[in-house]
């Protein structure tokens, strides 16, 4: 049986726009140790009956900090903006690092600087390549009667968890690369096996593949797929195929 308190609500104004927040903690109980995590719930004071939702794991170097080794600010303030305009609601879960805590996560940090790629650094650490748990987020849209979602990710494992509590559509959520971060998207794609998908192929018909989100201003060597050929054409697919040149 879960074990949650529910904070009162408050406002929240921030660069993105007004939002309510509340926190809903989490009482977790291993054979060693209690503990609790301090989720937080940031919504737009009006919800649609099919809200914009948005399940983001805490990363403090990358929500906070600006890191550019991961994707995870960019996600979030992607997020925060399109929730504010589409309405809906963003649950911030408290498990740092795919849920091995930041001290873990730092030094798997420092195995990745020895050439060890994310999901080996957590293996090397003892830990699965995932350690997040989304029990709380059954008990979060139960308490906010949600019967249906438009869950913004592109992870698969996240649809598979998630249909399972609540009726959903998935909306992909793009962001830039950049030099420090390219690699790991390829990492979410091959290991983690992350969905990057392009709105649809008549906005990217005429683009260049520079200019197409989620490759702008990136500097690595890395080559996409994004619904247009060689020659700028559309194609009837729309993934984003991130793969590295030989």
């Amino acid at each position: 049986m879960q074990n949650i308190e529910i904070s009162n609500e408050a406002n929240l104004p921030t660069q993105f726009g007004e939002f309510k927040i509340r926190s809903f903690r989490e009482t977790k109980t291993t054979s060693a140790v209690t503990y609790t995590l301090d989720h937080l719930v940031i919504k737009t004071p009006e919800i649609p009956d099919i809200p914009l939702v948005r399940v983001h794991s805490e990363c403090l170097t990358g929500d906070a900090l600006l890191s550019l080794k991961c994707d995870c600010g960019n996600e979030l303030h992607t997020a925060l903006q399109r929730i504010q305009k589409e309405k809906g609601i963003l649950i911030y879960l408290r498990q740092e690092g795919r849920g091995i805590g930041l001290f873990n996560k730092v030094n798997a940090y420092a195995l990745q600087d020895t050439g060890l790629d994310t999901v080996e650094a957590n293996l090397a650490l003892g830990f699965k390549d995932d350690e997040r748990d989304y029990r709380v987020v059954q008990f979060i849209f139960d308490f906010y009667k949600l019967s249906q979602i438009r869950l913004l990710t592109n992870n698969p494992s996240k649809i598979e968890i998630f249909k399972q509590m609540i009726a959903l559509e998935r909306e992909p959520i793009i962001t830039e690369c950049n030099a420090h971060n390219a690699h790991y998207l390829e990492v979410k794609k091959t290991k983690i096996a992350e969905i990057y998908i392009a709105q649809t192929a008549v906005e990217l018909a005429f683009q260049s593949y520079n200019d197409i989100i989620g490759l702008k201003n990136c500097n690595s060597e890395t080559k996409m797929n994004v619904g247009v050929d060689d020659h700028g054409d559309p194609k009837n697919n729309k993934e984003i195929d991130i793969t590295s040149k030989p």
